[in-house]
């Protein structure tokens, strides 16, 4: 079993980022603008920052390549963060059965509308901004959901 995060956090850009992960999988949904792509953004700048040097190594980012997507299936012991998720996974159920039952990686997918992710509802989430900080805000908490 892939080893689990709890949380990713960083600055970049003069922001910070501190996102509670829930195990497996975090699905992160929400409108056009709310800070989705941006995260993506700025953990590519944050990983490519010397003082972060070798603290994202294991996080693997598809965001615009369909062919790259197929991938997933030879990773292991990754976090996997899928941007563009309703685009990318969008008549590939194949791959979304891959992701609902890998229990080799941990997943964050990212999209507008993400429905057909075989997950609790207590692991979808909305990015939230307050002053300059983002953190993830999950819609449900009941015990014995998992």
């Amino acid at each position: 079993m892939a080893k689990i995060i709890d949380n990713i956090s960083f600055d970049a850009l003069g922001y910070m980022f501190d996102f509670e992960l829930r195990p497996r999988a975090t699905i992160i949904s929400g409108d056009t603008g709310s800070g989705k792509s941006f995260f993506c953004h700025c953990l590519k700048e944050a990983s490519n920052d010397p003082e972060n040097r070798g603290r994202f190594s294991n996080f693997v980012l598809f965001e615009h390549n369909l062919e790259d997507i197929e991938s997933i299936r030879q990773k292991k012991d990754k976090v996997i963060i899928i941007d563009n998720a309703d685009r990318l996974l969008a008549d590939n159920a194949g791959l979304i059965e891959h992701i609902a039952t890998d229990y080799d990686n941990q997943y964050i997918i990212i999209g507008r509308r993400l429905y057909d992710i075989d997950v609790s509802p207590n692991h979808h989430a909305t990015v939230k901004e307050k002053d300059g900080k983002f953190t993830l805000d999950y819609k449900w908490n009941v015990p014995g959901w998992y």
